[in-house]
C-alpha cells in the first residue's frame, strides 16, 4: 500500500513540474536572454485610425478608415492620408557606380500648396518613424508658420524652398542629417535656430535668403558647404567654418554685403566661386590651405579686398581667381608657397 502511494505521489509531482515548465516555456515568447540577462519583451499597443484620414495597403489597395486598425507593419507602397499630408512608404536605393545600400521610409507630401499654416507633422505610422521630408513644403509660397519638425527626421532637402513668405525656420531636431536646399529661395527669412551636431551637408541651405543677416554656428559634423549662402545679400557676418568641412564651392558667391572672409579649414579641397562677387569683402581668408585643389573665380570681382593672402597650395586649377582685382589699387598682396603664385595673381587681368 506504501508503495503504491509512493508512485501516486511521484507521478503527481511529474505532472507538476511538467506544468511549471510548460508555463515557462510559455513565459519564454516574451523573454529575450541574449545579454545575460532577461529582457520582457514590449507588447505594441494597438492603434487606431483616426477620424476623416484614410490608410491605403498598396499591395491589395483596402482602405482602412475610422476605428480600423493600423497595419503592424508598412510595406513598400503603404500610404497613409490626413487632412494636410500624404505619407507614402517608400524604398530609398544608393548607388555610387554600384548599389551600396537601399532602405524603406515614410516620406511626406502636402496635399494643398495655398495653405499658410498645416497640422502637425506625425512622429511615426505603424511603429515606424517618419524620416523624409524631402521637398514636403517645395512651392509653398503663403506659408507663414513653419510646423515643428518631428525627431526622427534625418531628411530636410529643399523642405521649405521657395516658402517666399517664411520668416522664422523651425528648430531642427538633432536627428536631422541632410539640410541640401532646405531653405533655399524663401525671400523672408529672418532667423535660424541652432543647428545641432548630426547634420552632414549644407549644399545650397540658404540659396537667396536674402532678409537672412545672422547664421547660427555651423555644427563640426557637417562636411559640405557647397552654395549654402549663395545670393545672401544682407549676411554681413560669416559664420566659422568647422574644421570638418571640405567642399566650399560657391559658400558665399555674391554675398555682396559680407566684409571679413573666415578662415579656411585644413581640409578644404574645393573654393571654386567660393567669394565670387563679393564686392565689399575687405578681409580674405589669412591663408589658403595646401590641400586646395581649386582656385577657380575664387575671388572673383572683389574690388574691395585689400591685405595679404598666403596661398600654399600647389594647385593649376585657379582660371579667374582674381579677375577684375586691381592688386596695386587695392593694395592687395600674395604670398605663401604655392609655386604658381605669379599665375595666379596673373589672373587679374581682363579677358573680355
Amino acid at each position: 500500500m506504501k508503495k503504491s502511494l509512493t508512485v501516486i505521489c511521484l507521478f503527481v509531482l511529474g505532472l507538476m513540474l511538467s506544468a511549471c515548465n510548460l508555463i515557462r516555456t510559455n513565459n519564454d515568447s516574451d523573454i529575450s536572454d541574449t545579454s545575460g540577462q532577461e529582457e520582457t519583451t514590449i507588447k505594441r499597443e494597438i492603434q487606431y485610425i483616426p477620424k476623416d484620414c484614410t490608410y491605403i495597403v498598396a499591395l491589395t489597395e483596402e482602405k482602412l478608415t475610422e476605428g480600423d486598425a493600423f497595419p503592424d507593419a508598412p510595406k513598400k507602397g503603404d500610404e497613409y492620408i490626413t487632412a494636410d499630408y500624404r505619407y507614402t512608404y517608400i524604398k530609398d536605393i544608393y548607388y555610387l557606380d554600384e548599389l551600396i545600400g537601399e532602405t524603406e521610409k515614410w516620406h511626406v507630401e502636402v496635399l494643398d500648396c495655398n495653405k499658410s499654416e498645416y497640422e502637425p507633422i506625425m512622429e511615426n505610422i505603424c511603429y515606424e518613424p517618419v524620416t523624409s521630408l524631402y521637398e514636403t513644403f517645395y512651392g509653398c509660397r503663403k506659408l507663414l508658420v513653419a510646423p515643428k519638425i518631428p525627431n526622427g527626421v534625418t531628411d530636410m532637402d529643399h523642405t521649405f524652398s521657395y516658402c517666399d513668405l517664411l520668416e522664422i525656420a523651425p528648430e531642427i531636431p538633432e536627428s536631422v542629417e541632410c539640410l541640401d536646399g532646405t531653405f533655399s529661395n524663401c525671400d523672408q527669412l529672418k532667423e535660424v535656430p541652432e543647428l545641432k551636431y548630426g547634420v552632414l551637408t549644407m549644399n545650397g541651405t540658404f540659396i537667396n535668403c536674402r532678409s537672412l543677416k545672422n547664421i547660427p554656428n555651423i555644427p563640426s559634423s557637417v562636411t559640405n558647404m557647397d552654395f549654402t549662402f549663395w545670393g545672401c545679400d544682407n549676411l554681413e557676418v560669416a559664420p566659422k567654418i568647422p574644421e570638418s568641412v571640405t567642399s566650399m564651392n560657391s559658400t558665399f558667391r555674391e554675398c555682396v554685403n559680407l566684409e571679413i572672409a573666415p578662415a579656411i579649414p585644413e581640409n578644404v579641397t574645393n573654393l571654386s566661386e567660393t567669394f565670387s562677387r563679393c564686392e565689399k569683402l575687405k578681409t580674405a581668408p589669412e591663408t589658403i590651405p595646401q590641400n586646395v585643389d581649386s582656385l577657380v573665380g575664387t575671388f572673383y570681382r572683389c574690388t574691395s579686398l585689400t591685405g595679404e593672402i598666403e596661398i600654399n597650395t600647389n594647385t593649376n586649377s585657379y582660371w579667374s581667381c582674381f579677375l577684375y582685382v586691381d592688386f596695386e589699387k587695392q593694395n592687395l598682396v600674395l604670398s605663401g608657397t604655392s609655386d604658381y603664385l605669379e599665375e595666379i595673381k596673373a589672373t587679374a587681368e581682363k579677358t573680355d
